[in-house]
């Protein structure tokens, strides 16, 4: 499929059930008719395909520059009478948030997590942030692999797929790197925080900042040294907190040096005979 084109989705497209929906558009698995294979397509609501057809052509520019087993892959970007649509690869599966619930060993949560600090380290290698990793964003297939979905508010460090004017804050405020927070300029180690902070949910059972209002959150990442996560789950390896603590850090600085520093030191932790059997 190339860049730019129309097609009616009615006729390249047959759709198979819907996928869900959001504030942007909503998601429907669908077959294409020219390959035969079953493939998401991710179609704004009309209301804001306008506005929201340059982010939708920012996520195409984005995704199609990386190429790694843990990011989703895009496959196109079109429109059908004037609104925007990209076509996604189909991964099966569920998103963080229900692998958690069914209460996987920490050791799954590790791999979980491999994964996805792999994916960020070749989108980190392409000179682009993703800047709203979160557990949604997140989704594992029924053989356990990771794959990084959702680039709408990616960014790139060298300002060419820039989505918001400087100073804007973007993001999900629950896993937000204090710099995001302060609407400063971001490098890779924004998400990096945010990795963190997933981790930390993942593993600990809640998020490392809660509050009545986002703006307690918000305060909280900027201030507020996070408790260990061993307070809410004593069975977490040692490493693994000191890990998760390390990307919570409120200096950039001090944070792991890369995604696949964090995933070298994941691996170390699986190492450890104690991690294989704890529970998160």
């Amino acid at each position: 499929m190339r860049v730019g084109m129309t097609v009616l989705e009615g006729a390249r497209f047959t759709p198979v059930k819907d996928l869900g929906a959001g504030a942007m558009g909503r998601v429907s698995l669908v077959r294409d008719s020219s390959s035969g294979e079953l493939v998401a397509l991710k179609r704004l609501h009309e209301a804001i395909a306008q506005q929201g057809g340059a982010r939708l052509r920012r996520e195409f520019r984005s995704l199609e520059s990386i190429q790694h087993e843990c990011v989703v892959k895009v496959l196109g970007f079109g429109d059908e009478d004037g609104i925007p649509f990209l076509v996604m690869e189909y991964v099966r599966g569920t998103d963080l948030n229900d692998v958690v619930a069914t209460r996987p060993s920490t050791e799954a949560l590790i791999h979980v997590f491999i994964d996805i600090a792999g994916a960020l380290g070749a989108v980190h290698a392409t000179g682009i942030v993703h800047r709203d990793l979160k557990p949604e964003n997140i989704r594992v297939t029924p053989e356990g692999r990771a794959k990084l979905m959702d680039f709408g508010l990616a960014k790139s460090l060298d300002g060419t797929v820039a989505l918001t004017r400087a100073g804007a804050v973007v993001g999900t405020v629950l896993y937000m790197a204090p710099e995001q927070c302060r609407g400063a300029a971001l490098d890779y180690r924004a998400d990096l925080y945010a990795l963190g902070a997933v981790m930390y949910w993942a593993f600990a059972g809640r998020a490392p900042f809660i509050g009545e209002g986002l703006a307690q959150v918000v305060m909280q990442h900027l201030q507020t040294p996070p408790t260990p996560p061993r307070f809410f789950n004593d069975s977490l390896p040692d490493a693994l907190e000191k890990l998760i603590l390390a990307l919570l850090s409120k200096n950039p600085a001090e944070r792991p040096a890369s995604a696949s520093a964090v995933a070298d030191a994941l691996a170390l932790v699986l190492t450890q005979p104690s991690s294989a059997n704890n529970s998160s």
